[in-house]
């Protein structure tokens, strides 16, 4: 809108925002872009270093010849190898899930 001597209106002018308004807008926008990238790239550092002891985990009980756990005295046991297999196939599952 126009008033008849050809300026701006005066309510025109108070419903565009101020040029600091905009720059302020334009800095939040920027930080919120910024945080959010910072938290993806945590969430990613995060998931790979889950992915890499998973595979691990993985590779270890594949590999070694006999697995030991604790009971709940503490003593040492030998993973039977049903056992073996079953925490093999849940590692591998999540692995799966997460990983890929």
């Amino acid at each position: 809108m126009h008033d008849p001597t050809g300026g701006p209106s005066p309510n025109a002018a108070a419903a565009s925002p101020s040029v600091q308004e905009m720059e302020n807008g334009f800095r939040q926008r920027q930080l919120e872009r910024q945080q959010a990238e910072a938290k993806e790239a945590a969430e990613r550092a995060q998931r790979m270093q889950r992915c890499q002891s998973l595979g691990n985990n993985i590779n270890g009980l594949k590999n070694a010849r006999r697995v030991y756990t604790r009971n709940d005295q503490g003593e040492r046991m030998i993973m039977e190898d049903e056992q073996r297999n079953a925490e093999i196939a849940k590692l591998e599952a999540a692995y799966g899930r997460e990983c890929h």
